[in-house]
């Protein structure tokens, strides 16, 4: 049994459907064991404690994240098949040292180089049409050319809340949208403006060492990548978007060329990261509103401060 793990950004779930599609053309049986957002690798670490006699593909997630890997990933591989791994972005030597020793074949690459969709497409069906498909609609949205009207309309239906098992299944049978996507899709962009105004209309921009931040209180139902997304698009001046859930999560993301490193900004908060992008968790707080959101500023700041800033 081929078991899949995957990261719940595009990228992953579009490496999971092409998994998918090439253990259906094998004939082997498959099933997605689970789609993490990059807050739930503690979940994902106890999905894999419980796997037996199993061959595991792990796409879109990044070794670094998970906590514990250490011990975990060899009892792991002494009960199952870590037959795959593939991530894009920064990853530790040390992580990568583990994954190299455990997993019979690797793809972790950073840079520009291939989205994970593309390394799966490359390793498992090079050949075949349909994820050649998924893989070039999946990089022209991973990096940023956007000819492909369908890689945002695939982002947005994740975004919408979606079940991404069942865009994998469809994906892997080479459907490429359906009327019920369409009326999800539509119903989330509609609701989309409100929130991203509601976003907009709070911002509130802080100077953190040579670097400014941009925070933002994001409404229930906007995914926090969105949120981060918009703040750097429409704000010029920001170099650090920082989305805070109501949840007390906190994402942060990068403008292209700040000279600083997400993973380092996520671990003062708890969390972890890659080069551009990282999340961790408000200190004291179990959720962040209106009413709290002055003294949750005023927390992170200092924090930030604490971090950037060299001591006087």
């Amino acid at each position: 049994m081929w078991i899949v793990l995957c990261g719940d950004r595009l990228d992953g779930v579009a490496g999971a459907a092409i998994i998918v599609r090439a253990a259906r053309m094998r004939d082997t049986p498959c099933k997605v064991g689970g789609v993490f957002r990059v807050d739930e690798m503690s979940v994902l670490s106890t999905v894999l404690a419980g796997e037996q006699n199993a061959m595991l593909f792990l796409v879109g997630v990044s070794p670094d994240g998970i906590p514990g890997l250490g011990t975990l990933l060899p009892q792991v591989a002494l009960r199952n098949v870590v037959a795959y791994w593939a991530c894009h972005g920064t990853v530790a030597e040390d992580a990568l040292d583990l994954v190299r020793k455990h997993a019979r074949v690797m793809d972790i690459v950073g840079g520009s180089q291939s989205c994970v969709a593309e390394l799966v497409q490359k390793r498992l069906l090079p050949n075949d049409p349909v994820a050649r498909m998924i893989a070039a609609i999946t990089a022209d949205m991973e990096f940023g050319v956007r000819k492909d009207e369908r890689g945002g309309k695939l982002q947005e239906l994740l975004a919408s809340g979606i079940d991404p098992k069942q865009m994998i299944e469809v994906l892997s049978k080479g459907a490429f949208w359906t009327d019920e996507w369409e009326t999800a899709r539509e119903r989330y962009v509609a609701r989309r403006s409100a929130w991203h105004e509601e976003l907009m209309n709070h911002l509130t921009i802080k100077q953190c060492g040579s670097q400014r931040f941009g925070f933002g209180l994001a409404p229930q139902g906007l995914p926090a990548d969105d949120a981060t997304g918009h703040i750097l698009e429409k704000h010029d001046g920001v170099d650090v978007a920082v989305a805070v859930c109501k949840d007390a999560r906190v994402v942060f993301r990068l403008r292209e060329g700040v000279g600083l490193d997400a993973q380092g900004i996520a671990s003062a908060f708890g969390g972890r990261g890659c080069k551009v992008d990282g999340f961790g968790v408000v200190d004291g707080y179990k959720s962040v509103t209106w009413e709290n959101w002055d003294d949750v500023l005023f927390a992170m700041e200092r924090k930030l401060k604490g971090l950037l800033e060299p001591a006087s």
